[in-house]
């Protein structure tokens, strides 16, 4: 049997996630996983509890869980990680739930996107100005959990580019035309 693997997209809001992981699930002809909190959010916008984060990233991670035991590959719009460092930065709270998925898990790279194409506005978006900051966090937990992962810079061929070395890199079975 093939190793199961997840291309999780994660990073600061308005950096190409979503676009990027839907374009790569099409060029790559596996499961593309949602983010959990666009459907959880849209009924009451931005107005969550901590409690409302932990049932996300545990919807998020329970949507992955299924499609990956269909099927050995998928591409993530998100994460547990996005999850942890909601928590981080919102509520202050290390999850120890959040943590002891993401010491548990071998089978995803991560894809970090960075903050260095503008930001758009979303009614569910909650940071323009701090983008940067909750980059450096990505990178810290990244770091702290020694998680597989790349960095997605630039500007828009220039960032479909770089997301098409790592998938080369990684051997995956590429599709010729974008």
């Amino acid at each position: 049997m093939r190793r199961r693997l997840t291309l999780a997209f994660v990073g600061p809001e308005s950096t190409a996630k979503t676009t990027l992981s839907h374009w790569v699930a099409s060029r790559l002809k596996v499961p593309w996983i949602e983010e959990a909190a666009r459907e959880y959010l849209r009924p009451s916008g931005r107005n969550y509890c901590r409690k409302d984060v932990l049932r996300m990233g545990l919807l998020q991670l329970e949507s992955e869980t299924s499609v990956l035991a269909k099927c050995p590959l998928v591409v993530s719009d998100t994460h547990v990680l996005v999850y942890h460092v909601w928590m981080l930065d919102k509520f202050k709270e290390d999850s120890l739930v959040f943590h002891d998925i993401l010491l548990g898990r071998s089978d995803i790279f991560y894809i970090l996107t960075a903050p260095d194409i503008e930001w758009v506005f979303d009614p569910l978006r909650e940071d323009p100005h701090r983008r940067h900051l909750i980059f450096r966090m990505y990178q810290r937990e990244i770091t702290r959990f020694r998680l597989p992962h790349h960095i997605v810079r630039g500007q828009g061929e220039a960032r479909y580019a770089a997301v098409l070395s790592i998938l080369r890199q990684l051997q995956l079975p590429l599709e010729s035309n974008r």
